[in-house]
């Protein structure tokens, strides 16, 4: 099999990232405090809950996706039920190139998932 560019591996893995948080997104469309952030410079793709809960103003990262230079997905936040780094998987994105960035190197480590 022949091996994919590094160019054309951020390509898919952006595009990936994107689906994956306007589906989310789209979930929540009947809460309009939620907003995506997409960075394509930084490659950086967050989605906030920005806001008022009762008395109580919030601004929160919900999810936040970073795509390193070296086409590696790491999933640098969630704070979802849902498991994205499944959905990553399924979408296309191998094991060994998505990181859960919220763990620590030694827990990465002892998963299934790429530690750096």
């Amino acid at each position: 099999m022949a091996k994919i560019s590094t160019k054309t591996k951020l390509r898919k893995y952006q595009k990936i990232i994107l689906d994956l948080l306007q589906k989310h997104a789209d979930y929540l469309q009947n809460y309009p405090e939620y907003s995506l952030v997409l960075d394509a410079k930084s490659r950086n793709y967050l989605l906030l809950y920005i806001g008022w809960n009762h008395n109580k103003y919030e601004h929160n990262v919900i999810l936040h996706f970073r795509l390193a230079e070296d086409g590696k997905v790491w999933v640098m936040l969630n704070h979802t039920d849902k498991p994205f780094e499944i959905d990553l998987l399924t979408a296309g994105v191998p094991a060994q190139d998505i990181v859960l960035g919220m763990k620590t190197p030694k827990m990465r480590a002892l998963g299934e998932f790429a530690v750096e």
